[in-house]
């Protein structure tokens, strides 16, 4: 099976099992939390990663100070509490966004559903 192929498997099991309408064949879906936070997913054409980001703050001007932006920092380098979560900056937004990428053959439900918690509880850090 191709990995566009097994995506879409997996994302249509995903929506089926949350209750959600899910289309992802521009190449990206958002989901909206319960909280109205937007989960983005994205899927590159032919991409060998699912993206799975969320805006942290509207516009990184939002970080006043040196120690707004050590403690991002620290977030950041927190591998063990991160578990392959990033933080980025949007270019054409400028917003903050807390991003994971997931390699396509080996994502599942859980591996998506775990991912979308993990951002959405990491993010509590900073917002």
């Amino acid at each position: 099976m191709s990995k566009s192929n097994h995506l879409h498997l997996t994302l249509n099991e995903f929506a089926k099992k949350k209750n959600i309408n899910l289309n992802i064949s521009e190449g990206a879906s958002i989901l909206t939390t319960s909280e109205d936070k937007e989960i983005w997913l994205e899927y590159p054409k032919d991409g060998e990663l699912f993206i799975i980001h969320m805006a942290v703050l509207d516009n990184i001007s939002e970080l006043r100070n040196s120690t707004s932006y050590e403690n991002l920092l620290k977030i950041n380098a927190n591998i063990e509490k991160n578990r392959g979560a990033w933080f980025a900056i949007h270019e054409t937004t400028r917003s903050l966004r807390l991003c994971v990428a997931l390699p396509v053959d080996t994502i599942n439900f859980s591996v998506i559903d775990t991912s979308i918690q993990h951002i959405i509880h990491l993010a509590k850090d900073v917002m």
